[in-house]
């Protein structure tokens, strides 16, 4: 994508953001309270909803309860996020690979950059900004990164 492309597709973002920036100044105890205040008064809502160090912590939980939604899982269940992962995926014209198994996790300069992966019996490398690794710590730590990784001293 070209830079005005990239720019259009984070409007979005840009626009979901701006509506945090008016909170980030409160944060401790005190500034919990008055940025709380300045949607309700109460003191019982102020404990269920003061469950973080900031504002800005507090207001995803409040959002939730402000569409009934209170932390349940979307409509469909814990699928529909995997489909929603799909969709951007293939809107990105990315491609998708399963039933995968993961041979090592490449690193340069001390940061993870992409991942070297067995497709069909084909070994493929993928390069990325983020590997999420969706295993036991024990199998990433001794399997997928490279050993003198982890032997310094």
């Amino acid at each position: 994508m070209g830079f005005w492309e990239r720019l259009k597709n984070k409007l979005p973002l840009i626009k979901f953001g701006s509506a945090f920036i008016p909170h980030l100044g409160y944060s401790g105890e005190a500034g919990i309270t008055k940025g709380l205040n300045r949607y309700f008064k109460d003191r019982k809502l102020h404990n269920i909803f003061a469950a973080d160090g900031d504002v800005i912590g507090c207001m995803v939980p409040i959002a939730w309860a402000y569409y009934g939604d209170f932390q349940s899982p979307p409509k469909g269940g814990g699928q529909v996020i995997p489909e929603w992962l799909v969709h951007l995926v293939n809107y990105y014209h990315n491609d998708i690979f399963i039933n995968c198994k993961v041979e090592k996790i490449l690193i340069e300069k001390e940061k993870a950059t992409g991942v070297v992966f067995t497709h069909k019996g084909a070994q493929h490398h993928i390069g990325a900004k983020h590997v999420i690794a969706a295993c036991d710590v024990e199998t990433l730590y001794n399997k997928m990164l490279p050993p003198l990784y982890f032997q310094k001293n």
